[in-house]
């Protein structure tokens, strides 16, 4: 948007003074009512100057936006943290070279000098919701971990699925399509209900078998996680791909049929819902088409859409067809014990069901207490855009 403010101000101004400047040497003579002005050749100097002072006028305008000191909760953050997440965007070369070489000269920048060299490279805008809505939706994610082995058992039936080797992915305007080639055509793949209960996916890898569908189930929509072992290590697994069908919250059909209330909605009251109702879980999970695949991390840790390593509560899922992911943003919003999350994030990963400008999935890692906020995170909030200085 800077950008964009600086060429229009600058053709608008070169215009404008090129216009004066023909006139002031063709002697215009300006007349309305009682008032006449002339314009000589003389003249032609102080539209010289207006001109340059228009023109760094622009160059002065692409450096207003907010500055960071006016964020709220900026000087409370502690941004050194985020110095991993903003180095994986600098890999990426997302971020202004001159800052991304500062950063890795410098990679034990205190939270004070972080704000320093964050403010020297960036301005904050704004990013308005739809509709000139007050403030945007936050959600939050984790990484389950959960028992499985690499074969096949009577305790652990449910197969972990990889990519298909068929399966292709295409972006048009920042929409992933995801689609299986056969015979030179492009078919849509199937569905979570017609996987599970028609033909099981051809061409597919199996990476582990799980224990139950409902652990399978969450770890699909969490979109990455670690299995345990039967043999004591543990598999980490990322984001491959889905059958590019649209993601359906069964939360939503849970209320709907009276089966949970509003008041405690939440990743945990689901997953206790489906547990203790087996009967009716799977034609429940079904409602949900959207099916996830996986691969095996080489590295003990949790990969993001943008093909950066995520950080616990810096990395933010975004939708990339209004954010660009390796971005870095600012985020006020509150936490589910109700106190402020006023913190800067970096976006690295996408979700089915992230969508909109100010919508974002906070990833809070693993473990009890990354599961306990990303099960119970529901909260209005509010995005800046940090945008580098011209």
């Amino acid at each position: 948007m800077s950008k964009f403010i600086f060429y229009f101000l600058f053709y608008f101004d070169a215009y404008f003074c090129f216009i004066l400047l023909f006139a002031s040497n063709t002697k215009l003579i300006y007349t309305r009512g009682d008032i006449t002005i002339f314009a000589y050749r003389n003249q032609s100097y102080l539209f010289l100057i207006l001109f340059l002072f228009l023109f760094f006028f622009s160059l002065k305008l692409t450096a207003w936006g907010l500055p960071l000191e006016r964020l709220p909760g900026w000087a409370q953050d502690h941004q050194s943290e985020s110095i991993p997440a903003l180095l994986q965007s600098c890999l990426k070369e997302d971020l202004p070279k001159n800052f991304c070489t500062k950063l890795n000269k410098y990679p034990n920048l205190s939270d004070a000098q972080m704000r320093k060299l964050l403010s020297t490279y960036f301005i904050a805008e704004p990013i308005l919701p739809n509709q000139h809505r007050p403030s945007g939706l936050f959600t939050g994610y984790y990484a389950p971990s959960i028992s499985g082995s690499l074969t096949e058992s009577k305790n652990y039936p449910i197969p972990i699925y990889g990519r298909p080797q068929n399966l292709v992915s295409l972006e048009i305007h920042h929409h992933v399509f995801y689609k299986i080639k056969k015979n030179g055509h492009y078919l849509t793949p199937p569905s979570r209900a017609e996987i599970i209960h028609e033909e099981p996916l051809s061409n597919t890898p199996i990476i582990a078998w799980a224990h139950s569908r409902v652990d399978r189930f969450f770890l699909q929509i969490q979109g990455s996680g670690v299995i345990r072992l039967t043999h004591g290590k543990n598999l980490f697994l990322g984001y491959a791909g889905q059958n590019g069908q649209k993601y359906y919250p069964i939360g939503a059909h849970l209320l709907a049929i009276g089966a949970l209330n509003q008041s405690d909605i939440s990743m945990q009251s689901i997953k206790h819902w489906l547990d203790t109702h087996p009967s009716q879980a799977q034609s429940v999970m079904d409602l949900n088409p959207s099916f996830v695949f996986f691969r095996k991390m080489p590295i003990e840790g949790f990969m993001g859409a943008h093909g950066t390593e995520l950080t616990p509560e810096r990395s933010l899922a975004v939708d990339p067809k209004f954010n660009s992911l390796g971005t870095p943003l600012w985020l006020v919003t509150t936490l589910p014990s109700g106190k402020s999350f006023d913190q800067l994030m970096v976006a690295q990963d996408t979700g089915g069901a992230i969508k909109g400008r100010v919508r974002g999935d906070i990833f809070f890692g693993m473990g009890e207490q990354a599961e306990s906020l990303a099960g119970h995170m529901q909260a209005p909030g509010l995005l800046w855009n940090l945008v580098p200085k011209i």
